[in-house]
């Protein structure tokens, strides 16, 4: 399969930065709040949005792209109460006539943009499901359009703030650095008000389902990379009778990634348990099934190295496409099949 690049920028200017840097705050006062708050009565209470979803008014955007504000609730435990706005955009299928329904794609982060992702890379998306999906992504609340988590009042105090700040490299840098993010941490919350407190995972999987609805589909298809494929493992929790198929991509383990900091930090650091998994399961299942089990006294590693030459010159299926265009979640998938 050939490459391709995606051109929207991941991490840009000192604003995004900043905004990367709140809602990782955000994300961590999140998850303190949830430890520390009793378990909802009823489990309905966390899976359905209460609120009426009004379809989605989609207007002309960039070239070939629909794009629209939606209102959700800003505390979906009070549907009723203030609303904040989501950036959403929407590519269509390029095979109309073939459409299978919409995936829903979130490129990580978190707080990556969604919209700059399908701005970027429209077409590699569309690709990915054959040209038979409508690919629609969106900025999670708090991040770009999805209401934006802001921690200073104008810019002038904001380069007051990272004036000087530098990567920690001693103990005692790292006491100095860890009260500067403490303190932005209070500036956001001072900024921002209830907002900070609704920025969740869980959050963003209530509105994935709101969009759903306003959509109109009954079931989605869902893409997600890195820290996407934790909202993805939520979203499915959550809500498993809307989900068609998922395609998760470099997957992170989401239950340390809910316990804290330093378990996130230990998941990166488990490719070696993964690989050793799965080479004791290829082993185990023979070389007939598994091309790089060890056979005739090859070591696997062997095995591997010579696949990887191979197929350096090889033409590549495209796995994502054939997957997104072919499967569901537990029987294959025809047009007509959403």
């Amino acid at each position: 399969m050939k490459a391709t690049t995606t051109t929207w920028s991941r991490h840009g200017s000192r604003a995004s930065r900043t905004r990367a840097a709140a809602v990782a705050v955000a994300a961590m006062l999140a998850l303190v709040t949830a430890a520390c708050s009793p378990a909802p009565p009823d489990s309905a209470a966390t899976t359905a949005p209460a609120a009426a979803v009004a379809a989605i008014a989609w207007t002309p955007c960039d070239p070939g792209l629909e794009c629209a504000k939606v209102p959700v609730p800003m505390d979906w435990m009070n549907p009723s109460g203030e609303k904040i706005q989501l950036a959403v955009i929407r590519h269509k299928a390029s095979k109309p006539d073939q459409r299978i329904g919409s995936i829903f794609f979130n490129p990580g982060g978190p707080g990556d943009t969604g919209v700059g992702a399908v701005k970027g890379a429209a077409d590699d998306l569309d690709a990915w499901g054959n040209g038979r999906f409508d690919i629609v992504s969106w900025d999670p609340r708090g991040t770009y359009g999805g209401s934006p988590i802001r921690c200073f009042t104008d810019d002038a105090s904001e380069a007051a703030f990272w004036k000087d700040a530098k990567v920690p490299y001693t103990p005692e840098a790292s006491v100095a650095y860890q009260q500067r993010v403490l303190d932005l941490a209070k500036r956001c919350g001072e900024v921002m008000g209830p907002l900070l407190s609704h920025v969740s995972t869980a959050d963003t999987a209530r509105d994935i389902d709101a969009l759903r609805a306003g959509l109109g589909e009954d079931k989605i298809t869902y893409v997600g990379l890195s820290y996407g494929t934790v909202l993805g493992q939520t979203y499915l929790n959550m809500f498993p009778q809307h989900v068609r198929a998922m395609m998760l991509d470099s997957v992170v383990d989401g239950v340390p990634y809910t316990k804290s900091a330093e378990d996130r930090q230990r998941d990166r650091n488990s490719t070696d348990e993964v690989y050793d998994q799965f080479a004791k399961l290829c082993d185990e299942a023979g070389p007939t099934t598994c091309k790089l089990a060890g056979h005739r006294g090859r070591p696997r590693r062997s095995a591997w190295t010579s696949s990887s030459r191979s197929s350096a010159t090889a033409p590549s299926p495209r796995p994502m496409r054939t997957r997104l265009a072919s499967s569901t979640t537990a029987t294959p998938s025809t047009p007509s099949a959403r």
